[in-house]
């Protein structure tokens, strides 16, 4: 199955990002901050990076910044909103220029989230259905 990093400071939607990977059959390791999501990915293969904008430690796309240096080239979902803190214009216009990143808008909901996993994993997931 595929391996997705959650990056989420806030413990109660990193608990819902977890829960709903599990139940849905994904493989995942979680991080609350931006350091610990860089270790996980200096020590682990990642198929896709799902992260908050407003991590602790570094915005999400300092994150998203610092897995491209590291020579990731991992298809990242960046979660934007949170209360109005986020220039979501600007953050959209960073992720362009970093390639493989979506922007998804809270609040979101399951759905959402789901539909956008089966657009950035579908292939590998057929792949592992074909070979499983």
């Amino acid at each position: 199955m595929p391996q997705v990093l959650v990056v989420e400071g806030d413990p109660l939607v990193r608990s819902v990002l977890t829960r709903l990977l599990q139940r849905d059959g994904y493989e995942f390791q979680a991080a609350g901050s931006g350091r610990e999501a860089l270790e996980r990915i200096e020590s682990a293969n990642f198929d896709l990076i799902v992260t908050d904008v407003t991590i602790p430690d570094m915005d999400g796309m300092e994150l998203v910044r610092a897995v491209r240096e590291l020579g990731h080239s991992v298809p990242i979902v960046a979660v934007a909103g949170g209360g109005g803190r986020v220039d979501e214009e600007a953050l959209l216009t960073i992720a362009r220029e970093l390639g493989e990143v979506e922007v998804v808008p809270q609040p979101f909901n399951l759905d959402h989230i789901r539909a956008v996993l089966a657009r950035r994993l579908p292939l590998l997931v057929s792949v592992l259905a074909l070979v499983g």
